[in-house]
């Protein structure tokens, strides 16, 4: 690899840097690194580093590696965001992760070439207005709640989007300019106000290309268990290619449009109070369902019956936290394909009926 210039590890005390090095990672090293990296195109720190960054990193983009288009600083001792980096104006990827980065400055609209941007494990709660200036990106992740720009709509080539926070008071603006995003395949979105919920509804209806939809409606500034009502019945029909749905906060009713997704492979409930016969109804007939998860009193019935015919491609079925549950039942012929069961925190009266000639299901049950 060295002949090749394929990737330059950098380990240890005593480093040699050829002129040619286009890939390096640096590992548990803090000095002497040469700044002759003009041919440099990526830079990779390796594990959890301390002093590192300060000379090394720094020392090497101070150093003019111009040509710089991938740069992975995941774990570096960093509290804030390296001024340097705004100066790699060919940078295509840049990560953050597991940094203590608090803040993105306004300089990060000098990126024009940048695809992906992973803010994930960081302390960074906002983002500024000119990451609507970043076109080209199409990966931007973030942790939990992270308030971004209406200029978020700009972002045409953006394939993955979250978690965003729904702002209090641009939140039903963000929640139309994602609309926009014809080409997300994943959007996590955290904080849903009841009042967004149709204009969400809205913009889903466009994003055709999404696979992973996750939705929680916590209430902003309440308790971390206190939930608004997730208002999503006006949505239509639900995204046809949707393979992972996830929605936590409470739900008048099962939302009708969830019997239309072919594709789905997951759901999880959480925190629903659904006590309507349509929740089983509606996904028994779905072809590719393998992962159903009802937690936090995602049901409210007393029931859970499985009728026989459906579920065919389920494996696996959890049931956890459902305080009002006390029977579950499984008819001959449900769930032919049903793998595990795992019920916690439920208080049934007792083991799930129809399940004795079941050798090949492993069951959890916990109380």
């Amino acid at each position: 690899s060295r002949e090749l210039n394929i990737v330059t590890l950098a380990s240890g005390k005593a480093i040699l840097c050829p002129q040619k090095v286009r890939r390096l990672a640096l590992h548990n090293s803090s000095r002497n690194v040469s700044k002759c990296f003009e041919r440099l195109r990526s830079l990779l720190v390796i594990g959890k580093v301390g002093e590192l960054y300060n000379s090394s990193v720094s020392s090497i983009l101070r150093g003019g590696s111009k040509l710089l288009t991938v740069l992975d600083l995941s774990g570096a001792s960093l509290e804030t965001f390296p001024p340097e980096v705004s100066k790699l104006v060919l940078l295509k990827y840049l990560s953050l992760r597991k940094t203590n980065v608090k803040f993105i400055p306004r300089l990060i609209g000098k990126l024009r070439n940048l695809e992906t941007l992973d803010l994930k494990d960081t302390y960074v709660t906002e983002l500024p207005i000119e990451i609507g200036k970043l076109r080209k990106l199409r990966y931007l992740v973030c942790d939990y709640g992270v308030v971004v720009p209406v200029e978020i709509g700009n972002l045409s080539f953006l394939q993955k989007l979250g978690t965003i926070g729904a702002d209090k008071v641009n939140g039903n603006i963000i929640m139309r300019e994602v609309g926009k995003l014809t080409q997300l395949k994943s959007l996590k979105i955290s904080g849903l106000r009841t009042e967004d919920g149709k204009i969400l509804c809205s913009s889903l209806e466009k994003l055709g290309n999404l696979r992973t939809l996750w939705v929680d409606a916590q209430a902003q500034g309440g308790k971390w268990n206190e939930f608004e009502l997730l208002d999503l019945k006006t949505l239509s029909s639900g995204p046809p290619l949707l393979q992972k749905l996830n929605l936590t906060g409470h739900l008048e009713e099962t939302p009708h449009w969830i019997a239309s997704l072919h594709s789905l492979v997951s759901v999880n409930l959480d925190r629903s109070k659904l006590r309507d016969d349509h929740l089983l109804q509606w996904l028994q007939d779905l072809p590719n369902l393998q992962v159903m998860v009802f937690q936090s009193d995602a049901y409210v019935g007393e029931e859970l019956c499985f009728k026989a015919g459906g579920f065919k491609s389920l494996k696996y079925l959890i049931l956890l936290g459902l305080q009002e549950l006390r029977w579950v039942r499984l008819e001959q012929g449900a769930m032919p394909h049903l793998e595990e069961l795992e019920i916690r925190s439920c208080d049934l009266m007792g083991y799930p009926i129809g399940i004795e000639h079941r050798t090949n299901l492993r069951l959890r049950y916990i109380e």
